[in-house]
């Protein structure tokens, strides 16, 4: 991996002055004593130091691109303090991540979004690429078969696109850029479409709306696992 390296030079001015003024009679013919002007240093001055963090693995670099605001919610301290006192399911997680976090990475740093989206396997899968729910989803990114072939995935008796993990990591994607863009450029509005839907969500905005009432993911009126299903992944964040 390239580690950017920065440095900083800081500028060093030296400035001396000297002036000497000749002889010069006077008008009554008396001559004057040299003047010498005083020579005058200036000290270099000192470079700026700017620390140079050393990106070291993977998750460190997740970590310091990360831009989501995680608002003070109750669901996401209850999910935030269930992570910490349970370590070892995060481990299980980062270790079954490790053959694909790389690429999720550099995929989404390509497109310019979230890096938070990165995280959104856990929720989905635990990061199992063979990973099948009761809804019939399958895969890393939990793919039901219309929504696959919709966003390209092939699927035959010899080939799953969904549990091909790069194919699948780019079909997410183009969906998540799919329903970000349809949900009006709100990230928590396209995360909670992409469990249930961007008419789901959609509508219940408008319901709020309609009825003079915040229309922020928070006071959406929405199916339970979807409800639960943004706060645990900015809990993650």
């Amino acid at each position: 991996m390239r580690v950017p390296i920065l440095f900083v030079a800081g500028g060093i001015a030296l400035l001396t002055g000297c002036q000497t003024l000749s002889n010069q009679p006077t008008s009554e013919g008396i001559s004057t004593a040299p003047v010498v002007a005083e020579k005058v240093t200036i000290e270099p001055a000192q470079a700026d130091v700017v620390e140079v963090v050393e990106i070291t693995d993977i998750w460190q670099r997740i970590r310091l691109d990360m831009q989501m605001d995680i608002p003070d919610e109750k669901l996401i301290r209850q999910y935030r303090d269930w992570y910490i006192k349970h370590p070892e399911h995060l481990k299980r997680i980062s270790e079954r991540a490790t053959p694909f976090m790389f690429l999720i990475v550099e995929e989404l740093e390509k497109r310019n979004l979230p890096i938070e989206l990165a995280l959104l396997p856990i929720v989905e899968s635990a990061f199992d690429p063979f990973a099948y729910s009761h809804g019939a989803a399958s895969g890393l990114w939990q793919f039901t078969s219309p929504m696959a072939r919709h966003f390209g995935l092939q699927m035959n008796w010899w080939y799953d696109g969904r549990r091909d993990v790069p194919a699948a990591t780019i079909a997410a994607l183009d969906m998540l850029e799919y329903l970000y863009d349809k949900t009006s450029n709100n990230w928590l509005y396209a995360i909670a479409a992409y469990n249930t839907g961007e008419g789901r969500v959609i509508n219940a905005a408008k319901r709020n709306k309609r009825k003079g009432i915040p229309t922020d993911f928070w006071h959406l009126d929405l199916p339970r696992e979807t409800e639960r299903y943004v706060p645990q992944l900015l809990a993650l964040a």
